[in-house]
């Protein structure tokens, strides 16, 4: 699979709402904005979709894409991280911890849950999608499940 094909089956889960897809202009308005290049893993889901306006339901994780005009450092919300570089791009629900991409390097997209414990959830922007698909615990952090 990929991360279009998820992005995909995530966007038809009743109650997403997700937003269109993300133009060029956009991306590029969002890598200026943060300072940083956004690598092309998230440029796949937020072709698909650029964030939603509901979130999966808890038997999918109840997690919420941000919109890229949402997306922040995780150092300009206030955390003293590891990964103060990373920047979110989710949340899970309602805000109890966020979900932040590390956007340095090439290939995968590490994905950290940030607030408590910090920690990488995956190795991939892929494997996390398919982890908020099927409510994985993995991506809860090392003490779920």
């Amino acid at each position: 699979m990929t991360v279009a094909h998820v992005a995909s089956k995530i966007a038809r889960i009743n109650g997403v709402a997700p937003n269109r897809g993300a133009t060029s202009d956009e991306v590029l308005a969002t890598e200026f904005r943060l300072g940083t290049a956004i690598p092309s893993e998230i440029k796949e889901l937020v072709a698909v979709m650029d964030g939603c306006n509901g979130e999966t339901p808890p038997e999918q994780s109840w997690t919420r894409f941000w919109p890229m005009q949402e997306w922040r450092m995780v150092a300009d919300l206030g955390s003293t991280t590891d990964f103060a570089e990373a920047i979110v791009f989710a949340d899970y629900c309602q805000e109890s911890w966020w979900y932040a991409f590390e956007a340095a390097g090439a290939g995968p997209v590490r994905v950290a849950k940030i607030n408590g414990p910090d920690c990488i959830v995956s190795e991939s922007l892929l494997e996390f999608l398919e982890g908020v698909l099927h409510d994985d615990p993995k991506i809860y952090g090392p003490h779920a499940g």
